[in-house]
This record gives C-alpha cells, sequence and structure tokens, in this order.
C-alpha cells in the first residue's frame, strides 16, 4: 500500500470541506430564492360606506383543494400590506375582512389621553358577506412583485 504523506491528505480533505461548504452555501441561497418565487406583495385600503375601517383583519383564503397557504394582516386606519415572508403567492383567494369597534355602550370608557386599565370589549361589524360567507375574491397573477387592491365595501 502506498503511504499518502500527512500534510497532502490534510491540503486534500481541506480542499473537499471548502467545496461542501459551497455547494451547500449554494442549495440554501437557492432554497431561500425559491421561497420568495412566484409571490406578491399586495396592498391597500379598505373603506366600509366610503369611510375607512379603523381596526380589522384582511385574510386571502385558498380555493379548496389548492396547496396555497392562507395569508393575513391587519388592517389599521383604513390600509393593510400583505408582505410577510416575500408576500402572497399567486394564486385564486377568497378575501375574508373582518372590522371592530367599540360597542355604544362601552364608547364612554373610550378616553385615549387618559389609559382607564379596563379591557374594553370590541365588536366585529361588517355583514357576514364579507366574511364568514365573503364574496369577495382575488386572483394575484404572476406579472407583478407588488399588487394595490382597494376594497371598498357597502351593503
Amino acid at each position: 500500500m502506498k503511504q499518502i504523506n500527512k500534510t497532502v491528505f490534510m491540503a486534500r480533505i481541506g480542499k473537499l470541506a471548502i467545496v461542501a461548504c459551497v455547494l451547500m452555501a449554494a442549495t440554501i441561497i437557492t432554497a431561500c430564492a425559491d421561497n420568495d418565487a412566484g409571490k406578491s406583495v399586495v396592498s391597500g385600503t379598505v373603506t366600509y360606506q366610503e369611510k375607512p375601517i379603523e381596526q380589522g383583519q384582511i385574510r386571502f383564503i385558498p380555493s379548496p383543494g389548492s396547496n396555497l397557504p392562507m395569508a393575513a394582516a391587519l388592517i389599521v386606519d383604513g390600509k393593510y400590506q400583505l408582505d410577510r415572508n416575500g408576500g402572497v403567492p399567486h394564486g385564486t383567494y377568497k378575501v375574508s375582512i373582518e372590522a371592530y369597534r367599540v360597542p355604544a355602550k362601552y364608547a364612554h370608557l373610550v378616553k385615549p389621553d387618559k389609559p382607564t386599565g379596563v379591557e374594553i370589549p370590541h365588536e366585529q361589524y361588517l355583514p357576514k358577506m364579507f366574511n364568514r360567507a365573503t364574496v369577495l375574491k382575488i386572483t394575484i397573477d404572476a406579472d407583478s412583485s407588488s399588487v394595490g387592491k382597494d376594497f371598498n365595501l357597502s351593503n
């Protein structure tokens, strides 16, 4: 058997380790890049009866049988932006929107300049045709990395 010089052997192992690290890094970078491929950031405004929704939530629910994930964002002062994890995967979704407000019987407890320390209940006030039994839909096409979509809701 041929004996290999220890220095030569260690040099070869070192080169193999470098090649392995480079290949692993390339694989990780490609996998991460693919995670954002096919997604768009979606943003816009949401109004009800021509007034901005102050507090709420918007959800993009994939069609049944689809393997797309659901996407959701808060609505604050009538605006939303779905940008988590690179945005919303391209496809067709049902859109569910909920809006929250303080019921009239608790309005006297709301004092923005003086917090009361009391938890004030909120109610969801949009008709179910915009949430539980939604009729809203959106298709996010692959032609843009960002999509603007406003929802102007009325009865």
